[in-house]
C-alpha cells in the first residue's frame, strides 16, 4: 500500500509533496536533461510519460502493493523522482531519506528494492555488505561500474542492474545484469526498440511516445533489442582536442 516514511534528518518533504501533487493533479513535470542527446537544458516531462515510465519498470520487477523501496537519492534528480512516481503508480512503500555515500548505513528499515548511483554501491560493498546482499531487486544507473566492482560483485554472488537510460526517456528504458549472471549486453524494456546511426544509439519508446530518438552513446547493436554501450562521442571528440592541444604544446 502507498505510504511514505522518512529519515529523521531529511529537510526536502516539501519538494517530495510538490512533486507528488504536480503528478497526481498537473499535466507535465519540469526537470533537468543530463545531456545525453545535447546540451543540458530544462524539459517539460508529461504525467502520462512518467507514469508509463513507473508501470513498465515495476512490471518488469514484479513489484507489488507488498513491496517496500528506499529513495537515497536527491529529489531534484530525475532519478529520485522516478523513485517517488513508482512507488505512487505500484501502490508500494517508499522510505526517504538524504542522499549520502553509504544509504545503507543508517537504514533498519525492510527493503526490497533501492536505486543507487555507482558510488553508492561500492561504498555500500565495502561497509554495509550484510544490508545490500539482502535485497532482493538493486538497479544502479547514472554513470559506468567499474569492472573492479563488476568483479566483486561476482565474486559476492550478487547481481545487480545496472540501467540504461536518460531524462528524455523518462529515465531508464534498458537493463544490464552485472555480477552472479553478469552479461555485457543492456536488454530493451518492454515497447523499446534500437537502431544504430552512424555507430551512435538510437532508440523508439512506443509506452513513451519517443520516435528515433538520437543519442552521443556509441553502441554495437546486437540486435532491435540488445546493444553494448561502448562509450561517449563527445567524450571521445574531448579526448581528441585534449591530445592535439598536447601535441601542440610539445612543440613550442
Amino acid at each position: 500500500m502507498f505510504a511514505i516514511t522518512y529519515s529523521n534528518n531529511y529537510i526536502d518533504q516539501k519538494k517530495v509533496i510538490s512533486f507528488q501533487d504536480n503528478f497526481l493533479n498537473s499535466s507535465s513535470v519540469d526537470v533537468n536533461t543530463s545531456g545525453s542527446t545535447g546540451n543540458p537544458r530544462k524539459l517539460l516531462l508529461s504525467a502520462e510519460k512518467i507514469r508509463a515510465s513507473a508501470h513498465v519498470t515495476n512490471i518488469f520487477f514484479n513489484f507489488n502493493t507488498s513491496t517496500k523501496a528506499l529513495l537515497c537519492m536527491s529529489i531534484d534528480t530525475i532519478a529520485g523522482k522516478m523513485m517517488l512516481a513508482r512507488a505512487i503508480e505500484g501502490n508500494y512503500a517508499l522510505h526517504i531519506q538524504s542522499p549520502s555515500s553509504r544509504p545503507l548505513s543508517h537504514c533498519e528499515t525492510k527493503i526490497d528494492f533501492i536505486a543507487m548511483v555507482p558510488m553508492q554501491l561500492e561504498e555500500s560493498l565495502k561497509y554495509d555488505f550484510d544490508k545490500l546482499k539482502n535485497i532482493p531487486t538493486i538497479l544502479v544507473g547514472g554513470g559506468p561500474i567499474s569492472k573492479q566492482t563488476e568483479n566483486r560483485l561476482k565474486e559476492l554472488n550478487i547481481t545487480v542492474y545496472h540501467s540504461f537510460g536518460m531524462t528524455e526517456t523518462v529515465s531508464h528504458i534498458a537493463m544490464r545484469k552485472v555480477g552472479k549472471d553478469t552479461t555485457s549486453y543492456y536488454e530493451a524494456l518492454s515497447g523499446v526498440t534500437f537502431k544504430e546511426n552512424h555507430g551512435k544509439l538510437m532508440l523508439s519508446a512506443k509506452h513513451l511516445d519517443i520516435q528515433n530518438l538520437k543519442t552521443n552513446d556509441l553502441v554495437e547493436l546486437d540486435s532491435t533489442t540488445r546493444f553494448r554501450w561502448m562509450g561517449r562521442a563527445d567524450f571521445v571528440v574531448i579526448l581528441v582536442v585534449i591530445k592535439f592541444n598536447w601535441k601542440k604544446l610539445k612543440n613550442c
